[in-house]
């Protein structure tokens, strides 16, 4: 993961775009997708990313006028990464395919996007929320979740603010399609972020410096 510590603070979505090549330079596309397994010690592990074409190619594999045939590579050979490009160790004949490889994706790995409708639980099996992105974090990464999908559109068009929880792998007990669940309270991760936002504002020189941290403020919301 140390690899990817360029990506720090930017979000899997904002990698739509993101071009792939291999150790020769050629390009294989473009980044749309990452899995992830469980891990009883750490929650969760970033192990693989999936490559597409062009969002009209997706489309067409979409419609079933195109074979989806994403190759996917592992975190292992990334050679750099950088928002705009990930070049590879290795030649793109070598990576396998989700068309032509039945092990390309193992069973106990989940892609990111199927995971929109994962609602997560906290320790008190109060449901809190919804996977929604992933932000890289150094040598790791965080789940961010968002609340309903109606505040999700409200906060799209501008009709309330933009604000979303930051939750560490290691915060996960158990994972799964049906479910997450986390081993803190919601009021633990709200007073984290309190704890935080305090610091940061105390600390803060510039109006600009508060206006920048608010654009990207996390904080547990509520959900009735």
């Amino acid at each position: 993961m140390d690899k990817l510590s360029d990506l720090s603070g930017i979000n899997m979505s904002e990698l739509d775009n993101c071009i792939i090549e291999d150790k020769t330079g050629d390009q294989i596309g473009r980044l749309i997708d990452c899995t992830l397994r469980h891990s009883p010690d750490h929650g969760l592990h970033l192990t693989k990313f999936v490559v597409g074409g062009s969002k009209f190619e997706e489309f067409l594999e979409l419609i079933k006028v195109k074979k989806d045939v994403d190759p996917v590579f592992s975190v292992d050979v990334i050679q750099r990464a950088t928002p705009g490009r990930i070049q590879l160790n290795i030649a793109k004949d070598e990576l396998k395919s989700t068309f032509i490889n039945e092990d390309a994706i193992s069973d106990d790995e989940f892609k990111l996007t199927s995971l929109r409708r994962t609602p997560v639980f906290d320790a008190n099996n109060e449901k809190i929320g919804r996977v929604i992105d992933l932000q890289f974090d150094g040598d790791s990464f965080q789940l961010i979740l968002g609340d309903s999908v109606a505040t999700e559109w409200a906060e799209s068009v501008g009709l309330q603010q933009d604000i979303d929880f930051l939750i560490a792998p290691s915060f996960i007990q158990t994972f799964g399609m049906d479910g997450i669940s986390l081993s803190k309270e919601k009021t633990d991760l709200k007073s984290t972020f309190i704890v935080n936002i305090e610091s940061f504002l105390n600390s803060a020189q510039t109006k600009q410096d508060v206006e920048n941290l608010r654009a990207k403020a996390v904080y547990f919301p509520s959900i009735q």
